[in-house]
């Protein structure tokens, strides 16, 4: 029995991996791009979930990290001609350095005024960006890295760069590292008592989490070939707060399913009628009401009810 269901999991494996490959060359670019924003907005959600499921802060302003990502990478390019190599390599540095700054700051902080702090942190950013003629105001930035005939090898560079940082991300929460900092989720006292540094391992995993965003903000910005002030705002972090609530933070694969569930019907809606806000705000709290714990959660609670 074992044996047979090892062999069907490879054969799932291998049969969603062909279909990952092939699927580009059998739909519409217009899908195409779709499919690569939400592999982004993925990448978003598992990021944010490090610090809110894992560390059990809620981050309001990490968005400011995402957005930061794509406008490091167009500033150098539109400004100063820097190589595009040099700048997707800056554009992935600068929210893990911010990042750094600001860890360094609230990390010590807990609960409604880690948050807050966080938020206030992340619209500095946007307010900045908002304000400043050289990074567009309030219209933007636009930089035409990849032409639409170019999109079926960017959807293979994001599903890879998205599989490895998943698989990353999914190895550091496993690791010595993942599990201390989830003791000092579930207590900081106690874990303090037995040696981990507290401060210095939630300030390494926000770290983490803001370099991540880094590396989907670049993509992100090269997707649409435009960078605007409200991707640094916590409106753009709606979607993947959705998709993380949606599946259950604190699980590694919730905000990934939750994610997939969660935007395609927001991008069905969206697309077909004007009440899209309120779909989002909706759907939000009757998550957070209904199912607290998430698709993940509640199937674990099944688990354990049986057992």
């Amino acid at each position: 029995m074992e044996i047979k269901n090892k062999s069907l999991k490879l054969l799932t494996f291998i049969i969603i991996t062909i279909a990952v490959l092939i699927l580009p060359h059998f739909i519409s670019t217009y899908i195409l791009i779709h499919i690569i924003d939400t592999l982004l907005i993925i990448l978003f959600a598992v990021s944010f979930n490090l610090v809110y499921g894992y560390m059990g802060e809620l981050p309001f302003g990490h968005a400011a990290f995402f957005g930061l990502g794509a406008y490091a990478l167009f500033l150098p390019v539109i400004w100063a001609k820097v190589n595009l190599a040099y700048a997707i390599l800056i554009g992935i540095c600068v929210p893990a350095l911010y990042g750094a700054l600001v860890a360094s700051l609230i990390v010590r902080l807990s609960k409604i005024y880690f948050s807050l702090c966080s938020l206030a942190f992340g619209e500095f950013i946007a307010i900045l960006l908002w304000s400043f003629r050289e990074t567009g105001g309030d219209v933007g930035l636009h930089l035409r890295v990849i032409g639409i005939h170019d999109m079926i090898p960017f959807y293979y560079i994001v599903l890879a760069v998205t599989v490895v940082s998943l698989i990353i991300l999914y190895r550091i929460v496993n690791s010595p590292f993942g599990l201390a900092v989830q003791a000092i989720r579930d207590n900081a006292s106690r874990a303090k008592s037995i040696g981990i540094n507290v401060g210095r391992y939630k300030k390494l995993l926000f770290i983490i989490s803001t370099f991540f965003l880094g590396v989907g903000g670049v993509l992100y910005g090269i997707l649409f070939s435009v960078v605007h002030p409200r991707y640094c705002s916590w409106l753009m972090l709606l979607n993947p707060l959705a998709g993380t609530l949606l599946g259950g933070a604190g699980s590694f694969i919730g905000p990934i399913i939750g994610t997939l569930i969660y935007y395609n019907i927001y991008w069905i809606v969206s697309e077909n009628t004007i009440f899209w806000h309120s779909f989002t705000g909706a759907l939000i709290i009757g998550l957070i009401t209904f199912f607290p714990q998430g698709i993940m959660g509640y199937f674990e609670a099944r688990r354990k009810a049986r057992s």
